[in-house]
């Protein structure tokens, strides 16, 4: 097989380039189209579309907004518990152990992070 000639080579390489510039453009225009559609439904709860939303200024709203996930991250730990709690029940076991076997932390198991910012866990 014969080599190509430079000639060749860079009309190759032109077109190519040229191609990878249409699709850059197309590509420009996908993710403007995409931005442009996102609603608000499809935002979550915390922020919008799962993005890093910026600390608010002043000290009441970002308390508001610290209470609000704390109060979230109650209603799940209660869940976890009362379902801990149930399978307790139907497996005639003590809640610590039932939980040990299904290896949720709590009560009296703390984890280094927990000891370090000083917060108390929910005890079963």
């Amino acid at each position: 097989m014969a080599e190509p000639k430079n000639s060749e080579l860079d009309a190759n390489i032109s077109a190519l380039e040229s191609e990878i510039s249409a699709m850059d453009k197309r590509i420009a225009l996908c993710n403007a189209a995409t931005a442009d559609s996102q609603s608000a439904s499809q935002k979550n709860k915390f922020g919008n579309l799962g993005k890093k939303k910026e600390l608010p200024s002043d000290t009441h709203s970002l308390k508001l907004r610290i209470n609000n996930m704390r109060a979230e991250w109650t209603k799940r730990k209660n869940k976890c518990m009362d379902f801990v709690g149930n399978c307790a029940d139907g497996m005639e076991k003590k809640p610590k152990e039932c939980a040990k076997l299904m290896q949720v932390r709590g009560g009296a198991e703390r984890s280094e992070a927990t000891e370090r910012s000083g917060l108390k866990e929910l005890r079963f």
